[in-house]
């Protein structure tokens, strides 16, 4: 919840200012009481649905992110930038949308403790694929 203090110092995107309140409203839950075996699939499936959300506006999330590295806002009004995070950001939803239902059955089964390591170690897999495909699919495109 601190964190939207920030936004008096820094600029904020949208995206930022509801990961801020989503993070706000799950810690809140935590502390009311709310279970863990309910309240971790629902931050993942949560974020699965902002991320996949976000893909229907005309920045997809990850566009947000990224666009300091490619020339600012300018780089918002660059189809080929803006496509390519639509589809990150698509993927990254769906990933997200899954991290909930293998979370609801990892915690019904005896390997509930590894929950957290395989939650924690899966999103490699995704950033691996992230870098890759950043790189790889403007280079497609550009050659047609």
């Amino acid at each position: 919840a601190l964190c939207q203090l920030t936004g008096f110092k820094w600029l904020h995107s949208r995206h930022e200012r509801i990961t801020f309140a989503l993070v706000t409203i799950f810690a809140a839950a935590a502390a009311a009481g709310v279970p863990a075996g309910i309240l971790l699939p629902l931050t993942y499936l949560a974020f699965g649905a902002h991320w996949l959300i976000s893909c229907l506006g005309p920045g997809p999330l990850t566009a947000d992110y990224s666009k300091t590295a490619f020339g600012g806002e300018a780089a918002l009004e660059n189809a080929l930038f803006v496509k390519t995070n639509r589809i990150i950001t698509a993927v990254w939803g769906v990933f997200y949308l899954a991290t909930a239902g293998w979370t609801v059955f990892l915690l019904s089964t005896p390997l509930a403790p590894f929950a957290g390591a395989v939650n924690s170690a899966a999103p490699l897999l995704c950033g691996i694929w992230t870098a890759w495909f950043q790189k790889w699919y403007p280079a497609r495109v550009a050659r047609g």
